[in-house]
C-alpha cells in the first residue's frame, strides 16, 4: 500500500510543473527559502501567509491542502461551489482584508442563487401538482442551482413525469402482502409478454403489475394468468 500524498509533496509537485529550484520557487511565491525547505521537508506546513502567496501565483489552495482538483487556478475550468468562499476564508484568517470581503460578498450571492432555485423548483412542482419525495426535489433543486437554472426544461420535464408516475398509481393496500399472488402475476405477466412478444416500460409495468394484485385481492375466485390477459388487452 502507498503512502498517502502530503502537503510537502504537492509543493514538491509545484517546483516540478514550474521546472523551479528550491530557492527558486520560494523567490516566485514571496517565501523565505529555508522556510520553503522546511515545508517539503515536514512537518512544517504554510500558514495563511504562505498559502495567500501561493493562492497569488496561481495555486490551487484547494488542491494544495486535500489533492482534490487541478493543481492550478488557470487549469480548472470551473471551481466547486463553494471552494472559493473556503479558500478565501483561509486567506481572511491570515489577515486578509480583500479576502474577507469576497468571502462574505460570494457567500450572500451563493445563498440568493440556492433561494433562487428553491423557488424555482417550488413553481414546477405546483405546476405539475405533484408533491416531490424530499430526495427527489433536493437533487433537482441542487442541479438548477449548479446549472444557473439553464437545466430549467430538463428539471420541469422530470417533475412532469414524477407527477404522471406518481398520479398513476393506485393507493397501496393496508393488508398484508400476499407474496404468493404477487409472484404468480409477476411470473404470469412476464410469460404473457414473451409469448406475445409485448414490452413494457419498467414504470408501466409496475403500475400494471400494482393494479393486477388489487384487482385479484378485489375479486373472488380470479387466476394470475386470466387477470394478466384481461389488462393486457387494456394497456398492450
Amino acid at each position: 500500500m502507498g503512502c498517502a500524498v502530503k502537503i510537502s509533496d504537492r509543493l514538491k509537485l509545484i517546483r516540478d510543473r514550474f521546472n523551479l529550484s528550491q530557492p527558486a520557487a520560494a523567490a516566485k511565491f514571496n517565501i523565505v527559502a529555508g522556510t520553503w525547505k522546511q515545508y517539503e521537508r515536514g512537518p512544517s506546513e504554510p500558514g495563511a501567509g504562505a498559502l495567500r502567496n501561493l493562492a497569488d501565483g496561481g495555486v490551487n489552495i484547494h488542491w494544495l491542502l486535500t489533492g482534490e482538483g487541478e493543481m492550478l487556478l488557470e487549469d480548472a475550468k470551473r471551481l466547486p461551489p463553494g471552494l472559493r468562499i473556503e479558500i478565501d476564508k483561509v486567506l481572511a484568517e491570515g489577515g486578509d482584508p480583500e479576502a474577507s470581503t469576497r468571502q462574505d460578498a460570494a457567500t450572500h450571492k451563493l445563498c440568493a442563487e440556492y433561494q433562487a432555485a428553491q423557488s424555482l423548483l417550488d413553481t414546477m412542482v405546483k405546476e405539475a401538482a405533484v408533491t416531490l419525495p424530499n430526495k427527489t426535489a433536493e437533487s433537482f433543486k441542487t442541479l438548477l442551482w449548479l446549472s444557473d437554472g439553464e437545466e430549467s426544461d430538463t428539471v420541469k420535464a422530470a417533475i412532469q413525469e414524477q407527477a404522471k408516475l406518481i398520479n398513476s398509481q393506485a393507493p397501496v393496500p393496508n393488508s398484508p402482502i400476499d407474496y404468493k399472488l404477487l409472484q404468480e402475476l409477476i411470473e404470469s405477466l412476464e410469460t404473457a409478454l414473451d409469448s406475445k412478444n409485448l414490452m413494457l416500460a419498467p414504470a408501466r409495468k409496475a403500475a400494471v403489475i400494482q393494479l393486477m394484485y388489487e384487482y385479484c385481492k378485489l375479486e373472488d375466485d380470479v387466476s394470475a394468468p386470466a387477470t394478466v390477459e384481461r389488462f393486457l388487452k387494456l394497456v398492450a
